[in-house]
């Protein structure tokens, strides 16, 4: 088969839970966030528009509510902007 160099990188590749964590240790990209959105779960409705509106898809649904994983999380602050009840906090990511 012949190798095509339009193709983006990583295609043809299967997506598995090994290749995502090396990825996620690799790029690491905790280190650069500024700022670190958090859930009230008081006020949250479990309307679910902050998943939905997570351009880096890193919140997830569970039980309790939406739950963010802060290993890919850049804290670009979408889910803030877009829940209607206000029950996302950004706190901003202390320096060393």
């Amino acid at each position: 088969m012949k190798e095509n160099n339009h193709d983006p990188i990583g295609v043809g590749v299967p997506l598995t839970s090994e290749l995502i964590e090396s990825e996620i240790q690799r790029m690491k990209p905790w280190t650069w966030r500024v700022f670190t959105p958090y859930i009230v779960y008081e006020t949250c409705k479990k309307c679910n528009l902050c998943i939905d509106y997570c351009p880096e898809g890193v919140i997830a649904e569970s039980d309790k509510g939406p739950v963010i994983d802060y290993r890919l999380c850049k804290g670009c602050r979408v889910c803030v902007v877009e829940c209607p009840f206000e029950a996302i906090k950004v706190e901003r990511e202390e320096t060393e």
